[in-house]
């Protein structure tokens, strides 16, 4: 079994994603398709591995940014998290380090992120890396949506006219 955190940055600040859900990091890619009716902070879908699967900004969902575009990422990595809803990409700005340090719950979590954040982890410079709890990051509405959409782009066109 895996332990410890994934270290990110999203928008100058360092966050921490439990390696357990962490499937894959890779740079960023281009979506291959956008999903309608979807979230600002849904970039597309990426294909990983012959799996459509949406791409998600990160920093934008969190509220610490404005949504992005594909083109404001490209420096940037995608995180594939493992979630009970299924394969997700997370967007960041940077991937920095691989944390074994034990966390430590937080005394007190701000009223607008309780049940998303696990604790906290002390880094090596002192700062401290706030640990989300990923299956939390997601709505179920969203993720609802965003599957329906997932579901209708994965299905062959459908011939038209019909048989004869």
């Amino acid at each position: 079994m895996k332990h410890g955190c994934l270290i990110v940055s999203c928008s100058r600040i360092q966050l921490a994603l439990p390696i357990e859900s962490v499937v894959e990091v890779a740079r960023m890619v281009a979506p291959c398709a956008k999903l309608l009716r979807a979230p600002r902070y849904v970039i597309g879908v990426v294909d990983f591995h012959g799996q459509l699967v949406p791409l998600v900004d990160l920093p934008a969902r969190l509220g610490l940014c404005p949504p992005r575009t594909p083109a404001d990422l490209f420096a940037g990595h995608i995180v594939f998290l493992e979630l009970p809803s299924g394969l997700w990409g997370m967007a960041v700005d940077g991937v920095q380090d691989l944390s074994r340090e034990p966390m430590t719950p937080l005394s007190q979590a701000p009223r607008h992120l309780q049940g998303l954040i696990q604790g906290a982890l002390r880094l090596a410079d002192g700062e401290r890396a706030l640990v989300l709890h990923p299956s939390q990051i997601l709505s179920v509405v969203i993720r609802a949506r965003i599957s329906a959409e997932l579901l209708a782009l994965s299905k062959p066109a459908q011939p038209q006219g019909g048989p004869a």
